[in-house]
């Protein structure tokens, strides 16, 4: 009994806790603040003093140590070795109450004997890993590891949005600088530092093409020597400047087009300067490590493409950076918006507005979300939002299986983007005039306990940055359906604890009731 007391206790305060640090994060967009407010709090929630938040570097394939609280900050392991890149390599925590018995171990304190990794998590790429160590053999259980978890999931959102906020801020500035900079020399150069900056590599250049000789001329170079020419055919650019689409290479040793001009470039980025069909240049990354540009990398690299067109010609390429530098400033809104009713208002309050900020942001027609019922395969109905006259004609469960795209997500746990629905086998019809179809799961560390849907009436409606913010807010759900569920468990046992200690003692057989009817909240089941 003593010991239920106090279990209920530290899960209050624990809840309380998670709650607070919500909140605190919420309100940080400043990176180097956020990742010293995320690790003190999250260290002393685990009841540690040693910690460091690791963050990837794609350019390298390192985790470095951001910040760190008892160890040295600035270190940095391998992708895939020790405990900390071992679970960033496999997505999952690692909790070791020995360290010196297992072999992955590398050594930064040496008084650390016990350690518990968590990789930061949006959907399913990769931000870093939440490190927590102690001087006590055994000092993280089964509750450290899940408490870790929720802290990953917040911190991984937070840093995304950090990170987000840092983009457009450097997007603004450049954006500011276009109709303030009457030096384009000068505006030019600090654009292509800000690229190199924001696509962490140190080598890049700004070349301009030159249609009287039909080649390449570097103007502009960081870390390369700028004066030279490359004729059509020869090169990694000039194919980016033939084909009028970037051209992102992992190893340029295995590409016959590459020509080599820095000894140690491993992967490369070129993106052509556009003004409409019009080539003006091309913009250039370079990196030493292999696999340094993302997806994300070469989108990113196209904005600030289209600002470098812009700076050379002052042209209506102007209109469209601003327009997409407001619908960053949207999803950075929004996903404040969330932060700060995740752990404030109720949990269908919380879903309603996720999902209302995900049609709106998309430009979707409806969208509604889904909670995994565990233990029967199926996914509940939830929450929806439809902005079209016709009513939705769904069922409040459906099968997990592959016979609607939702339930084709929950049981793949990935995210589906059918831009066509009429020539898609899972695609369950609940409205008419649908054409493309949305879904992300809803994940909590291993665990999917729903899916987020959107859908339009527009084929082709949806992109993989929409993918990528769904998945962001996929994430926010995710953790407000644990704090629920985290929540209803708490006064379960706390309901328990005060029947058993009460002045009046229940029955032995009343005692087997109240466990047996008490026992599926506990376990999420019926």
């Amino acid at each position: 009994q003593a010991a239920i007391t106090i279990r209920n206790a530290r899960l209050f305060e624990q809840r309380r806790e998670l709650q607070s640090i919500a909140r605190d994060i919420t309100r940080i967009l400043d990176k180097n603040e956020l990742l010293q407010k995320i690790l003190s709090r999250s260290i002393g929630l685990l009841g540690c003093k040693i910690g460091s938040v690791a963050l990837l570097n794609k350019a390298t394939n390192q985790l470095q140590f951001q910040y760190a609280i008892g160890k040295k900050q600035y270190l940095s392991v391998p992708f895939g070795k020790g405990l900390i890149g071992t679970a960033a390599e496999m997505r999952k925590p690692v909790r070791v109450g020995n360290v010196k018995k297992d072999t992955r171990y590398i050594q930064h304190v040496a008084a650390t004997r016990s350690e518990l990794d968590v990789p930061m998590l949006i959907g399913d790429e990769l931000i870093g890993v939440l490190n927590a160590e102690s001087p006590r053999y055994n000092a993280f259980d089964e509750d450290s590891e899940e408490l870790a978890v929720i802290l990953a999931g917040q911190a991984a959102v937070a840093i995304y949005n950090a990170e987000l906020f840092e983009q457009r801020r450097v997007l603004q500035e450049i954006a500011r600088d276009l109709t303030t900079e009457l030096d384009p020399d000068k505006l030019l150069n600090k654009i292509l530092q800000c690229s190199l900056e924001l696509l962490r590599c140190s080598v890049g250049s700004i070349a301009i093409w030159n249609k009287t000789t039909g080649t390449l001329e570097y103007k502009y170079g960081i870390g390369k020597e700028v004066g030279a020419s490359l004729p059509v055919g020869r090169g990694l650019m000039t194919a980016a400047a033939q084909t009028r689409h970037p051209v992102r290479v992992g190893d340029v040793r295995k590409d016959s087009r590459y020509v080599e001009d820095v000894a140690e470039t491993r992967s490369e980025l070129d993106v052509p300067l556009l003004l409409g069909s019009e080539l003006i240049g091309v913009l250039n990354a370079e990196s030493s490590a292999y696999n340094a540009f993302s997806e994300d990398d070469e989108k990113l690299a196209m904005v600030l493409a289209s600002q470098a067109a812009i700076a050379l010609y002052n042209a209506e390429l102007f209109q469209r950076t601003q327009e997409r530098l407001e619908q960053r400033l949207n999803d950075l809104k929004a996903l404040q918006d969330v932060y700060e009713a995740v752990g404030q208002d109720p949990l269908e309050k919380v879903l309603r507005l996720i999902t209302e900020r995900a049609v709106s942001l998309t430009s979707a027609q409806y969208g509604n979300l889904w909670l995994l019922e565990r233990g029967r395969d199926e996914l509940r109905f939830g929450v929806e939002v439809n902005l079209l006259a016709s009513l939705p004609r769904r069922d409040d469960r459906i099968p997990v299986d592959e016979h609607s795209i939702n339930g084709w997500v929950a049981l793949t746990r990935q995210p589906y983007l059918c831009d066509d629905v009429t020539c898609d086998k899972h695609y369950q019809k609940i409205l008419d005039n649908i054409r493309s179809e949305l879904a992300v799961p809803l994940r909590h560390g291993e665990r999917i306990i729903g899916t987020l849907n959107l859908e339009s009436t527009k084929p082709e409606a949806f992109t993989e940055d929409h993918q990528r913010l769904l998945e962001a807010l996929a994430s926010q759900a995710a953790i407000a359906i644990d704090d629920a569920r985290l929540y209803d468990r708490l006064n379960t046992l706390i309901t328990v604890g005060q029947t058993l200690t009460g002045d009046i003692r229940p029955r032995e057989d009343e005692v087997l009731r109240l466990i047996y009817d008490q026992a599926g909240k506990l376990m999420d089941t019926d």
